[in-house]
């Protein structure tokens, strides 16, 4: 973060206070997303390799929040399978681990729960996951001009509770309504830039490609 211009940096501290109240969004040119309210900006991020980072305040008493990782890959589509098609990705990366199906075989704890969202206005298929260190989640994806992009949603344990497993599609589902796909996936531009109320606030150094 320290290379960062200052009035960006002071933005992303600000947000990671708490104090966008009207919330923020997020847009690289892989996809704009809003971010609301007390949502925590913890990384920027904007590349497989350094995904957006959000902490998620559960929307009840006594249940623990969650943590949402935004990851976005150039892709030649179309796919028949945006999630699997993600899950395969981050497997090979070693992120998350592939053999994680035992979980979906399992079940999930809430039987009830609605688990497909729409991306890029799409159906998308939600698949249970393990990262290395055990944590469980949920991974869900789209796919729209040229940009694969996953969002994977974890709670603090390996079997989380029902009412976890609800505050992670709760938080999928807030996010997905407004995640929209730039349409600008080929150009190489920097990591996503906060659009506060009023001025844009860019984090990163200017696109080299971009005109004066």
């Amino acid at each position: 973060m320290s290379g960062l211009p200052a009035a960006a940096r002071a933005c992303l501290f600000a947000l990671a206070a708490g104090c966008a109240a009207n919330g923020v969004t997020l847009r690289s040119n892989h996809y704009r997303v809003y971010v609301p309210p007390q949502w925590e900006i913890v990384e920027q991020g904007g590349d497989s390799e350094i995904p957006t980072l959000l902490r998620v305040p559960a929307p009840a008493d006594g249940v623990p929040g969650v943590e949402l990782r935004i990851y976005p890959w150039l892709a030649e589509g179309p796919l028949a399978d945006p999630t699997g098609d993600a899950l395969k990705r981050l497997a090979d990366a070693g992120i998350l681990l592939g053999g994680a199906a035992r979980v979906e075989e399992e079940g999930p704890p809430c039987q009830a729960e609605n688990l497909e969202f729409f991306v890029f206005g799409k159906p998308a298929r939600t698949i249970h996951v393990l990262t290395g260190t055990g944590r469980a989640g949920l991974i869900t994806a789209g796919y729209a001009y040229g940009s694969l992009v996953g969002i994977v949603a974890l709670a603090t344990s390996n079997r989380p509770t029902c009412a976890e497993v609800q505050t992670m599609a709760w938080a999928m589902r807030r996010l997905t309504i407004t995640l929209a796909a730039t349409g600008d996936a080929s150009r190489v531009v920097p990591p996503p830039t906060f659009m506060g109320p009023g001025q844009p606030h860019p984090i990163p150094p200017i696109d080299p490609m971009a005109p004066p």
